[in-house]
């Protein structure tokens, strides 16, 4: 996928360092470290664990790294933005964690000349060399260029966000950086030896043009995002009123424009009109209607009212320029501005709505017509007002709005500035999009796909994580995550959101070890999946890796099987209580997890005296992937255990939950005990 790609590769040995051309080989951090395939016995090194640097590097004659000390300096843009600033703070804290020595930064007006010092550049400083290709075409919005020039290193991407990323790479070449988690990172040793500056010629554009994981769940987001290399939904888009996700309402709000008692303002027309009760005979409706105060969607044709269409139309747009104009994006990334409906099933059925419906079988229609016109006034004033940016509006294919219209005309093609966010929440998320139960979600979204610019082109919304009427079902979806991406890259894709659970600080089911590969494969779908997890338990779980992969590899197994057995074929993401089931989670099978996790608790004893810091993150590491399982039996099997076991099991799960973060069960739901 990827038209130019260096990445190096991890190699452990116990036996040796092994010294290569122009540097000194370091020593992991780790001091024990499980075999690949994670099911061998544990190798313990004792803290020397050498990691070889690969030999396929070649290296330039100037000292990066002397015994810990460098001559080199970082030199920063004088006009920077967070991320630079973040990228210069990455780089330093890395640097002396790896070498135990400083690296200073400063900005680019206390340079007079690339001659003048070794220096290493991070971000478009003035001294960018001309020939170093940092353009869209060649880095995305999110990639990034290293490159070599004499004894100096330039860094950087189309966007600073570009450039943060350019820096984990240089990290991962020369200190074999690498993040997984919150609080889980590798890194070399290499406070000792003489290493040289690599001969840097790296460009990486991720295969996804924006990679989303939704982590603000998790401990510190912004920096779990950045490290993953994701972007998190406040950085990608424009908050409209105030609000995300769904703005429709915040664009004409019902307190300035549905108050009968400002006559001036008073368009009860701009909102939906909804049946309340009542029934057709012989084609009439017999009931009544809510008022406008009761919508839960707007009228998108102002019931077919020409001029009051107009003014609902321009009072959005003043709505979506004031918001525009609040953000502080990075000026070089696209700029997506939420034009959502709201997240109801509902949608209007007056005259005309219902008139559009008819005519293209589907009701998204109404909506379009109006984001082209929307769109078409807010292009207009962003070329007027010289901002040289490029603002894509956003509209759902969603719940009421998922069906592709039937029929497609030229009214209805989406303008080159509009972006079509495809989130079918009713497919199964479990299975891949090529399994014949998500036979309709493909083919619809290739229908949708005719109507999509390649300018705006298609967002998609993965509904892969968890069930978000259960966060503590088992949601085994690790099989789809590569096919998955490589289907909506032939579909030209140009962002994924990848939805992790809401509130919770912990992430139960597995949930750390699916933001990493989702994030690792929107980057680069041609990854092996299968080393991605074992390098991912190598180091989240240290010594206890070998007994939590042959857990998970349970898992995995008695999930697939049990999806077959039972014949588990519902769509719908939120509906895990389906699945809380004697039959799909029986005793013995949910008490073999648990064995495998209390030999993992085995397994970290080394480090109970060694390093009580590092024994407690791991010991809340494996207790993290006892939750669902611990949910599951005491939900399902209360009547294997007397009053006195069950009491007793009951209160250490919520206590071992509560001290690791799991205060949520569900989307909008504390945890509830038991769960209903």
């Amino acid at each position: 996928m990827k038209k130019f790609k260096k990445i190096i590769s991890l190699l452990l040995s116990a036996l040796a360092i092994v010294s290569v051309v122009g540097m000194a080989a370091c020593k992991g951090k780790q001091d024990t470290v499980a075999p690949p395939n994670g099911n061998a016995a544990e190798i313990t090194l004792d803290g020397e664990n050498p990691m070889l640097i690969p030999s396929d590097l070649k290296y330039t004659d100037s000292i990066l790294v002397n015994n810990g000390k460098t001559d080199y300096t970082i030199v920063l843009p004088e006009n920077r933005s967070d991320f630079i600033g973040f990228a210069a703070q990455e780089l330093q804290d890395r640097w002396k964690e790896s070498t135990g020595g400083r690296i200073a930064a400063v900005g680019e007006n206390e340079v007079n000349t690339v001659d003048s010092g070794k220096y290493i550049f991070i971000g478009k400083t003035k001294f960018l060399p001309s020939g170093m290709d940092i353009s869209e075409n060649a880095t995305g919005v999110c990639g990034y260029t290293v490159r070599t020039y004499g004894d100096d290193v330039f860094i950087a991407g189309k966007t600073d966000r570009g450039s943060l990323n350019g820096v984990y790479a240089f990290l991962k070449n020369v200190f074999n950086y690498k993040y997984y988690a919150p609080d889980v990172w590798q890194i070399n040793d290499c406070a000792d030896g003489v290493f040289k500056l690599p001969l840097f010629d790296l460009t990486e554009k991720p295969d996804i043009q924006t990679p989303i994981i939704r982590t603000e769940v998790v401990k510190d987001p912004t920096e779990s995002g950045r490290r993953l290399r994701v972007v998190q939904t406040n950085e990608a888009f424009v908050a409209v009123g105030g609000g995300n996700y769904h703005v429709a309402l915040n664009c004409i709000p019902k307190d300035v424009y549905c108050d009968p008692n400002d006559a001036d303002n008073y368009h009860p027309e701009w909102y939906m009109t909804e049946r309340d009760g009542g029934e057709f005979v012989d084609g009439v409706f017999t009931g009544t209607y809510k008022e406008a105060s009761e919508a839960e969607q707007p009228c998108y044709t102002a019931h077919g009212n020409k001029e009051s269409y107009d003014l609902m139309v321009d009072a959005q747009v003043e709505i979506l320029k004031e918001s525009i104009l609040k953000e502080q994006h990075d000026p070089d990334h696209l700029m997506y501005v939420w034009y959502t409906h709201m997240d109801k099933v509902t949608w209007c059925e007056c005259k005309t709505c219902l008139a559009e419906k008819e005519k293209y079988g589907a009701v998204a229609p109404t909506q379009i017509k109006m984001a082209n016109d929307i769109a078409a006034k807010i292009a207009e004033w962003v070329e007027q007002e010289g901002k040289n940016r490029r603002i894509l509006l956003v509209i759902y294919a969603y719940m009421s709005t998922i069906d592709a219209p039937k029929v497609i005309d030229d009214d209805i093609m989406l303008a080159d500035n509009i972006s079509l966010f495809y989130a079918p929440i009713e497919a199964a998320g479990y299975r891949e999009l090529s399994d014949p139960v998500n036979k309709y979600f493909v083919d619809n979204l290739e229908q949708w796909s005719k109507l999509t610019s390649d300018e705006g082109g298609l967002l998609f919304w993965s509904y892969d994580h968890c069930y978000f009427g259960d966060y503590l079902v088992p949601f085994y979806s690790f099989d789809t995550y590569q096919s998955n991406t490589k289907l909506l890259l032939e579909h030209n894709v140009k962002l994924v959101l990848a939805l992790n659970e809401y509130d919770n600080y912990a992430l139960p089911d597995w949930g750390f070890l699916k933001a990493y590969l989702h994030a690792e494969l929107m980057w680069d779908s041609d990854q092996n999946v299968k080393k991605l997890i074992d390098d991912f338990f190598n180091v989240y779980f240290r010594s206890a890796a070998s007994n939590m992969r042959k857990y998970f590899n349970r898992f995995s197994y008695w999930e697939s099987y049990a999806q077959t057995k039972f014949d588990y074929k519902d769509g719908y993401s939120t509906a895990g209580r389906f699945k809380r089931t004697e039959e799909y989670y029986p005793y013995n099978e949910l008490m073999t997890w648990l064995g495998y996790a209390d030999e993992a608790y085995k397994d970290i004893e080394i480090y109970a005296t060694r390093d009580p810091k590092l024994y407690a993150l791991l010991k809340d590491r494996i207790c993290l992937e006892t939750i669902s399982p611990r949910y599951l039996l005491t939900d399902l099997h209360q009547g294997r255990f007397t009053t006195t076991e069950y009491n007793k099991l009951v209160s250490e799960y919520n206590a071992d939950r509560q001290r690791i973060g799991v205060n949520m069960g569900a989307e909008g739901g504390s945890v509830r005990w038991p769960h209903g």
